[in-house]
């Protein structure tokens, strides 16, 4: 036969590859095994890559941008976390429980901020007792939303760093304007 491995390398079919394998099975099982193996790690690899990625549109935005169009940022310590499964329509999800250790944007007066996560790869995938800079959304049942998308980040972090020196600075500079008025 005149079929050659080159075929299905070269852009020919892995049907061509097959016919072969099952007209010379000794000549071509090394090479059925490889396939095989080849395929079974791509296969692997591509579904590794999407059960841990989560895309962000555009370029990460600056903190003055993500602390303009976040209801409530603030820094929280993770003291509870519980699964929810109400009815068929909801998308199982957990709620966690934290208490805000300093509060720049929203309700300063709450003792705890109730946070969704829907167990995504988006999602902020929270751990009891660690610390986290929120940039949060409201959500219809009165709790919050933020995700990886919304830039929120476990602490300590480099970057969680700069946006807490810009946000305290940015507060302080407001203030003092604002004192400058009266």
């Amino acid at each position: 036969s005149s079929i050659e491995l080159l075929d299905c390398a070269d852009g020919g079919s892995m049907r061509n590859l097959l016919i072969a394998a099952a007209a010379h099975p000794r000549r071509y099982a090394h090479y059925m095994k490889t396939a095989k193996t080849l395929a079974l790690v791509i296969g692997l690899g591509f579904v590794s890559a999407q059960a841990s990625a989560c895309l962000c549109p555009g370029p990460a935005p600056s903190t003055e941008v993500l602390f303009s169009t976040h209801a409530l940022v603030f820094v929280g310590q993770v003291v509870s976390g519980t699964e929810v499964t109400k009815g068929k329509k909801d998308w199982p999800h957990m709620e966690f429980i934290l208490f805000p250790t300093e509060v720049f944007k929203g309700d300063g007066k709450k003792k705890e901020i109730k946070m969704l996560d829907y167990k995504s790869t988006c999602d902020m995938g929270y751990k009891i007792g660690s610390k986290y800079l929120i940039y949060a959304k409201p959500v219809p049942d009165g709790s919050f939303y933020t995700g990886t998308c919304d830039y929120s980040k476990k602490l300590p972090d480099e970057s969680a760093d700069t946006d807490l020196k810009w946000i305290r600075k940015h507060l302080k500079t407001k203030k003092a304007s604002t004192s400058n008025l009266k």
